[in-house]
């Protein structure tokens, strides 16, 4: 076991690019997902013993800005993970 069992994670990403670019084969990612860009990071810290929480991320937040919606959708997420 890692030094860290039993220890949890979240990551809260921004990102400019449009969520096709993670999900659609044809796109840059391939349609790897959002966690798949971050596989090496994934594996990193389940080596360590964490275990991930749902990961939250923001899309196109130069292209198209809305941070209101970003603002209610995080809060969202912190809530059905943390009650």
């Amino acid at each position: 076991g890692g030094l860290v069992q039993g220890k949890k994670y979240m990551l809260s990403l921004t990102w400019n690019a449009p969520m096709e670019a993670f999900t659609e084969k044809d796109q840059f990612f391939h349609g790897v997902g959002v966690d798949g860009v971050y596989l090496p990071f994934h594996k990193a810290n389940q080596f360590l013993g964490m275990e991930p929480l749902p990961t939250f991320i923001a899309n196109d937040v130069i292209k198209m800005p809305d941070v209101p919606r970003y603002t209610e959708e995080y809060r969202k997420h912190l809530v059905e993970i943390f009650g």
